[in-house]
């Protein structure tokens, strides 16, 4: 937040509401108008699209070229609708991309097209994945091998940029002479991290009858992911949940071959962990903005695991009274649930069953990953911020290709305003892609309601 400034996109838009609420200046009227304009003409676009009016995608409807064997997995072609490539009328996705900036919205656009446009078709010609209806969209079937790519190249650039960032910090006090003392700890973080630790450890042995040492590795794993996850989260505004929990299934999957319940429980604590990091952070970065204090908001927050954590148990079982027939249906499709089951299933065997295609994709995007983010340290920002960011390429490997289009159009028309009229555009770009955001948040929470009741 202070030192890399990344933006954290819903954080930002949280602040900046807040801040129009409560100024009082006639410019800041004005800007508090053009929020509130945005967020009731998102809310009435999400509106008319949950309740059908108006389809969810638009795409284009020809087919795109294919390798050898492609027509023989697909006889029918396939098409950009069938691989994603579409336009999402989601405005709250247009106003967090222009929040993150061109340089990763554009990221984001052009790992879409590798991983979607390029990798998908050449994997569904060589048998690597499989072909789905041809009138509906493959990202179920798809997304079981480009996962592996993708996370490989978020995980290991997020990692490498954060290993560099603090080599950087601790020359640069030495160079200050203000390095940190020796033998300062902190017994209050040390014994809440303890108790927490134990606690997973005690549920994982107790619900799932996972051997305690396994417990401690995911919560060791829970740290590094977690770091993965708040940088994401901070360049994007998405957090790859599902994906990084995949990192901690190929861990187990190693190490506990044919353990099924302790592959998918295990990648729970980790996925959950760097979840709530990622929405920490994203609370942080809005205290940041406005001047709260970063004490008072942990203690804030603290309630809210309380309440949260009940309530939300107690809406989940009213909803989906019983998982095991209702989830991966037509009512409730859970693509995460089926992703995390079909990667259970394979490593049932062991990492030995992963196809070698896979294997053979991560080792191509971890150098990638690597490469790039070490770039983007060493070389000038003029040259370094031409290139592009790894965790946002990684990430449109796992998400849908229209996310990705969405938040590059976002980002492209801020740019685009920016270069036009910089007055208007520093005025009225934030107010507006809060208003995005809010909007259709709030419809969302509408919409679900009708549907309900």
């Amino acid at each position: 937040l202070v030192r890399e400034k990344l933006p954290f996109p819903a954080g930002i838009a949280t602040a900046e509401t807040l801040r129009e609420i409560h100024a009082k200046t006639r410019d800041a009227a004005l800007r508090l108008r053009a929020l509130l304009g945005a967020a009731g003409f998102a809310g009435i676009v999400k509106l008319i699209v949950d309740l059908g009016a108006v389809g969810p995608r638009l795409a284009l409807p020809f087919a795109i070229p294919g390798w050898a064997g492609l027509k023989a997995a697909a006889p029918k072609g396939v098409s950009f609708a069938n691989l994603g490539f579409a336009f999402d009328p989601s405005l709250l996705m247009l106003g967090f991309g222009a929040i993150i900036g061109l340089r990763a919205g554009l990221s984001l656009f052009v790992g879409a097209v590798i991983g979607w446009l390029v990798l998908s078709p050449l994997a569904i010609a060589n048998g690597w994945a499989q072909a789905g209806a041809a009138n509906e969209t493959w990202y179920e079937p798809l997304i079981t091998w480009l996962l592996w790519p993708g996370v490989t190249l978020l995980v290991v650039s997020s990692l490498t940029s954060s290993l560099l960032t603090i080599i950087a910090a601790a020359r640069r006090r030495r160079a200050e002479g203000t390095s940190v003392k020796r033998g300062h700890f902190d017994w209050r973080f040390s014994g809440a991290l303890a108790v927490t630790a134990a606690a997973i450890t005690v549920a994982c042995y107790a619900f799932f009858d996972i051997s305690p040492w396994m417990g401690l590795l995911a919560v060791a794993l829970s740290f590094v992911l977690a770091i993965v996850a708040c940088r994401v989260t901070g360049e994007t505004g998405i957090t790859p949940i599902g994906g990084l929990g995949k990192i901690t299934q190929l861990t187990f999957g190693f190490l506990a071959p044919g353990q099924m319940a302790a592959n998918l429980m295990t990648a729970n604590v980790t996925g959950g962990a760097a979840g709530q990091s990622a929405d920490l952070m994203t609370d942080l970065r809005t205290g940041l903005d406005v001047g709260a204090t970063p004490r008072l908001q942990i203690i804030a927050q603290s309630f809210g695991i309380l309440v949260g954590s009940v309530v939300g148990t107690l809406v989940y079982l009213v909803l989906i009274p019983d998982p095991a027939t209702m989830l991966i249906t037509p009512q409730w499709p859970a693509p995460a649930v089926a992703t995390w089951k079909a990667v259970a299933e394979a490593l049932a065997q062991g990492v030995a069953a992963l196809p070698m295609s896979a294997l053979i994709a991560i080792a191509i995007a971890a150098p990638i990953g690597f490469g790039l983010a070490l770039a983007d340290h060493l070389l000038p920002a003029r040259y370094a911020r031409l290139l592009p960011s790894a965790p946002a390429m990684g990430l449109a490997f796992v998400i849908p290709a229209w996310n990705s289009i969405s938040l590059f159009l976002g980002a492209a028309i801020a740019a685009v305003l920016a270069r036009m009229s910089p007055t208007l555009a520093a005025r009225y770009t934030l107010p507006v892609a809060a208003g995005l955001v809010a909007g259709e948040s709030l419809m969302g929470i509408v919409t679900i309601a009708i549907h309900l009741f």
